[in-house]
């Protein structure tokens, strides 16, 4: 076939994209393709092509027809559980099961809450694999900040519709008499995985888990960082050089076993099926378990068939299993970097190339190749991969990879004896080696260049420029041809922060306040707030979570690099209350900030400083706002005085700021109340804003009928969280800003609120004209 299967195979990948993300545009584009191939290339691929995608139609839709589920009954049911999800973290419990009394199955995510430590222990000591519980059914929530990681479209993906709150967990000792296990494989896996953890040092245990079976869940946070932070983050996932290895150590066995060639490709063939499920069918293994079996069965008819057609096997086998699969980034990495190398290997300038020189191009093009999928997924990408890969991948794939997979298969032989002590030891020392090395790169070295999600415009057109380069690869490029390239491709990747546009977000932090303001050019970053969850009760040791959660880290910080912004100015703390300010270090910790502003009441405060403490304030300047004379905070930004002076409402403290953006005014008020307002009419007679930021989250202490007569907004943005136990915002704000015709939006209701802008007239005009002028990320029925 020569390959010829890559044009069915990414017709039905772009066909199976347009379906799940409604796009016409791409349908039309399958369409164009549709007759291209049956006019021009070949009709018998144009009707498999149709016949691909008529059965990909039908099984999409029979698919979604599954998951109409029937509402659970009250009583208790039995739910099969998936071992290795069983996952115990602070008070909490956490699982992925399947409801047993169901066809077809239901796949649900359990949670419970833990009690007390003793059943903390019992339930740490052994997953169960089967347990009765009951409790309330709750759909997971969609992400209602833009670019930020969508829960819900994770588990759909996962065909997982609803999570448990579970009342209480029971394990059943006793199995069904007929009884077809979902997670067989899995509980298979679990064992092997607690043999390891049973049998090796357990730094070796944690190796073998994440390079044999695609376990990383207990590898540390420290260690993933750094890794991540180098580039190198795909040297702990199982890849097609595993499998490459693997393959490589049963055909030298069977040689010396003088097994015969045809019973030898079997045996890997078994193989292959068997590990790609024994290892969770991770997309990686998966993809180089196809094309090496497809490669196999043809090697035993003695018949050829090209490596792009295996691999567009693999695809195609893929998507018709779970075509929500093109969404990961394991799937758009594995393939795409594939498809490359596949494409380079059959190029007779690349293979004319001495195998340094072959491995420097083959690096660089894979790394300008997954920048657009790093960035889309994770906001950054590091520079690391192209300046260590060529000492990582040699000491893995030929020192510790052979070693952790000997020592694995001679275990059971030589347990217990000096030889194995010794082997263990010696790969538990490698492993702390690479893993010190790696920690004193990754401080030393700051690789990590923070992109952004590159839109979809500059991602064709960094297709485009790739594709125009590896069209010319065989032409020997002048160096001004070299640095055109360069400067394209440097140019794309910093767009996100040399764009004309700025933008203003009211950030969804729950029940508090956090707005982005960036210029165009990122000229300047300023923070006004930051959120911060308060804590009712102080959770004993037991009860709290490894990686806790916290707005600064979860939200704030990552919504910060989504917008491409590497460093924020100066973050500008409007008052002394911990929904205001809570974040700050968890924030800092991932986001150097510049400057912190803030009155004296606030900076000197004691609890305040609990959060600088846990920063590192050696390139941070704290600056004090006196808010008794009007004041600038940037070219645009200016801060309102304070005549009140109300030293017994940390409310009305409050700094106000105003600022002109694109055309409209903007008035940001904190939570002053109405006594303040009261003020600021009395002190700013003439005062009128476009955009007033209501304060105290919509209390009815604030924003009364005078102020916001007074001040004449037309547009109103409320941040506040959602279903809050003060019932924020309250009907009678909102009924004072709709007798004044004034349009508003709310977090808890829209999400992260947008306004983009422009210095520039025609742009200016241009995106909140012919475009909508406020965008948010959700709507009503994504918080019910």
């Amino acid at each position: 076939m020569k390959g010829k299967l890559v044009f069915p195979a990414i017709l039905l990948l772009l066909y199976v994209t347009a379906i799940q993300l409604n796009r016409w545009s791409l349908l039309i584009l399958c369409l164009a393709l549709l007759v291209k191939l049956a006019t021009w290339a070949d009709k018998s691929l144009a009707y498999l092509s149709m016949l691909l995608i008529a059965v990909s139609t039908i099984q999409i839709v029979s698919k979604q027809d599954v998951q109409l589920f029937p509402e659970l009954s009250d009583v208790p049911y039995v739910i099969e559980v998936k071992q290795t999800s069983w996952k115990v973290d602070g008070n909490q419990l956490r699982f992925q099961g399947t409801v047993l009394e169901e066809e077809p199955k239901r796949k649900i995510i359990v949670n419970y809450t833990i009690a007390s430590r003793d059943e903390k222990e019992e339930l740490e000591s052994k997953p169960s694999s089967m347990i009765v519980t009951n409790g309330k059914f709750k759909k997971p929530f969609e992400a209602t900040n833009k670019n930020l990681f969508n829960y819900k479209d994770y588990l759909n993906k996962q065909n997982v519709r609803q999570i448990l709150q579970a009342d209480f967990i029971t394990e059943v000792n006793s199995l069904p008499k007929v009884y077809h296990r979902t997670y067989f494989f899995d509980s298979v896996r679990m064992k092997a995985l607690k043999y390891c953890d049973a049998v090796f040092n357990p730094i070796t245990s944690l190796y073998i888990r994440a390079l044999l079976f695609a376990d990383r869940s207990a590898l540390s946070e420290e260690v993933i960082q750094a890794f991540r932070n180098l580039g190198l983050m795909h040297l702990l996932s199982i890849s097609g050089l595993h499998i490459s290895l693997l393959l490589s150590g049963l055909n030298k066995a069977a040689l010396k076993l003088r097994v015969t060639r045809e019973n030898s490709i079997l045996i890997q063939i078994v193989f292959l099926a068997f590990y790609a499920v024994f290892t969770g069918l991770g997309v990686s293994v998966y993809r180089a378990s196809v094309q090496h079996g497809v490669k196999s069965v043809y090697a035993i008819k003695e018949r050829f068939i090209h490596t792009l057609d295996c691999w567009s096997i693999a695809l195609l086998s893929l998507l018709f299993i779970s075509p929500v699969v093109i969404f990961s980034v394991g799937f758009q990495l594995s393939f795409l970097l594939s498809f490359l190398i596949i494409m380079l290997s059959g190029q007779p300038f690349f293979n004319s190339l001495k195998q340094v020189q072959q491995y420097a191009v083959l690096n660089v093009l894979l790394f300008i190749t997954s920048i657009p999928v790093l960035s889309f997924h994770f906001f950054e990408f590091s520079l690391g991969a192209l300046l260590f890969n060529s000492i990582y991948i040699p000491f893995i794939s030929l020192i510790l990879l052979p070693g952790l997979i000997m020592l694995f298969i001679l275990s059971p032989f030589i347990l217990n004896t000096a030889i194995f002590q010794m082997f263990d030891q010696l790969i538990g020392e490698l492993i702390r080696m690479m893993e010190n090395v790696t920690y004193s790169i990754e401080s030393t070295a700051s690789l990590v260049f923070v992109s952004g999600r590159l839109n979809t415009t500059v991602m064709i057109i960094w297709g485009i420029v790739l594709v125009l380069l590896l069209l010319n690869l065989e032409k020997r490029f002048s160096r001004r041809t070299i640095c055109i390239y360069i400067v394209l491709f440097c140019l794309l990747a910093f767009s996100n922060r040399i764009t004309p546009f700025g933008e203003i977000v009211i950030i969804d932090v729950g029940q508090g306040d956090a707005i982005l303001i960036k210029e165009p050019f990122s000229r300047d970053v300023t923070l006004i707030d930051t959120g911060g969850l308060v804590s009712w009760r102080e959770l004993e040791e037991w009860e709290r979570k490894e990686n806790q959660y916290s707005l600064g880290s979860h939200i704030l910080a990552p919504f910060v690099k989504s917008m491409g912004i590497k460093k924020i100015d100066t973050v500008l703390i409007t008052h002394l209350h911990y929904d205001h300010y809570g974040e700050l270090a968890n924030m800092a910790e991932i986001i150097p900030v510049v400057n912190i502003a803030g009155t004296i009441e606030t900076l000197g405060d004691s609890a305040f400083h609990e959060q600088l403490n846990r920063m590192d304030m050696e390139d941070t300047v704290l600056q004090v706002i006196d808010q008794s004379t009007g004041f600038s905070l940037s070219n645009r930004l200016v801060g309102l005085k304070d005549s009140l002076k109300d030293q017994d409402n940390i409310n009305n403290q409050s700094i106000v700021l105003l600022g002109k953006y694109g055309k409209l005014v903007w008035m940001f008020t904190g939570d002053i109340e109405s006594e303040r307002e009261a003020q600021i009419q009395r002190d700013y007679p003439n005062l009128k804003t476009d955009v007033l930021k209501v304060a105290h989250h919509g209390s009815a202490s604030s924003t009364t009928a005078e102020f916001v007569e007074h001040t004449k907004p037309d547009y109103a943005l409320i941040s506040a969280g959602r279903n809050n136990r003060y019932n924020h915002p309250q009907d009678e704000v909102l009924l004072r800003l709709k007798e004044n015709s004034v349009e508003t939006f709310r977090t808890d209701y829209h999400g992260s609120i947008h306004y983009k802008f422009s210095d520039y007239r025609l742009l200016d005009e241009w995106v909140n004209i012919y475009r909508q002028k406020f965008w948010t990320n959700s709507s009503r029925g994504d918080y019910e």
